[in-house]
Order: C-alpha cells, then sequence, then structure tokens
C-alpha cells in the first residue's frame, strides 16, 4: 500500500482566499523540493485542520477529506 504526497491549506484568515491558491502551493513545491517529493496527491483547501479535544490532527479524517476532494467542512 503506497500514498501519495498531499497538503491541506487552510488560509490566514486576513488574506482574501485566492482562486489560484492551490496552484500557487503546488508551483512553489515543485519549484522547492525534489521531484520524488512532489504533491502528486494535489492540493486541498481546507477552513480549518480537523483535531482532537486534546489538539492532536486527526490524519483519518484528513485522509477521507482528500479523497473527496477537501470539499467537506471540518468538524471543529
Amino acid at each position: 500500500l503506497t500514498t501519495t504526497p498531499a497538503r491541506a491549506v487552510v488560509p490566514h484568515p486576513d488574506h482574501a482566499q485566492s482562486p489560484t491558491l492551490q496552484e500557487d502551493v503546488a508551483k512553489h513545491v515543485e519549484q522547492k523540493l525534489a521531484h520524488h517529493k512532489r504533491l502528486r496527491g494535489g492540493v486541498f483547501v481546507l477552513d480549518a485542520i480537523p483535531k482532537s479535544a486534546s489538539g492532536k490532527i486527526l490524519k483519518k479524517d484528513l485522509r477521507v477529506l482528500a479523497a473527496q476532494g477537501g470539499e467537506t467542512k471540518s468538524k471543529l
């Protein structure tokens, strides 16, 4: 079982969400990282990173959101 690298992005609230945000992040990563580290899984924008009550990132929920294209809003 292999996974492809992907990136979940939460835009800063003070900045307007750019329509090209996903492309900009992908281009930045492409320029800075080696070929085998590039984001073949894509970039998706979230309102908030899903976290547990203790503040840990819920990776399982992130995987589900990535499979759905990041369109579902997080629980917290």
